[in-house]
């Protein structure tokens, strides 16, 4: 069996027709990192296309922002989905994760700072597991909104947050 590293410059091994990577979670993650540290995982559709030319079965997701009423905000987001018949479910692919929670210094406790800096900076996860992580980094960051004295945003609730990465249409 042939294993393929990602090489370090911009171009890229071309992706076979017909053949489909069967992607396990440590190869997945390993990809997007050098992906992203070669600067070719900007947006999700860019992202989506490498990964499809490393043989991934993946595409871009768009979530549309809407604001219909109190409790019904969504918040606009672009993501990336890999599928595989090796896969019980889709795992969601979020690059730039960690930055998704980053609050201003006067909103941020020393314990918020720390459950933060342990949050994944890339991510790649089911829904599910993507749903728990999103409350409880959003339960810590209610803490440390009332903490400093200050009621959390709408946009940062669990339910706001959580609807960047909601099942949405390909991009």
């Amino acid at each position: 069996m042939r294993t393929r590293r990602l090489v370090t410059h911009s171009r890229l091994p071309p992706h076979s027709p017909g053949c489909c990577r069967n992607p396990t979670l440590p190869q997945l993650l390993e990809d997007v990192r050098a992906l992203k540290r070669n600067g070719l995982a900007s947006d999700a559709a860019t992202l989506a296309q490498r990964l499809r030319e490393l043989g991934y079965s993946c595409s871009a997701r768009r979530q549309e922002g809407s604001h219909a009423g109190q409790g019904t905000m969504r918040l606009a987001h672009e993501f990336v989905v890999v599928e595989g018949p090796s896969l019980p479910e889709p795992l969601v692919v979020e690059p730039f994760f960690r930055d998704h929670f980053t609050i201003g210094r006067a909103f941020t406790t020393d314990r918020y700072a720390t459950v933060l800096a342990a949050a994944p900076e890339e991510l790649v996860a089911t829904y599910r597991q993507l749903a728990d992580l999103v409350k409880l980094l959003c339960q810590e960051m209610q803490f440390s909104f009332e903490a400093n004295g200050n009621f959390l945003p709408p946009w940062r609730s669990t339910r706001t947050v959580l609807s960047r990465w909601s099942p949405a249409r390909a991009a």
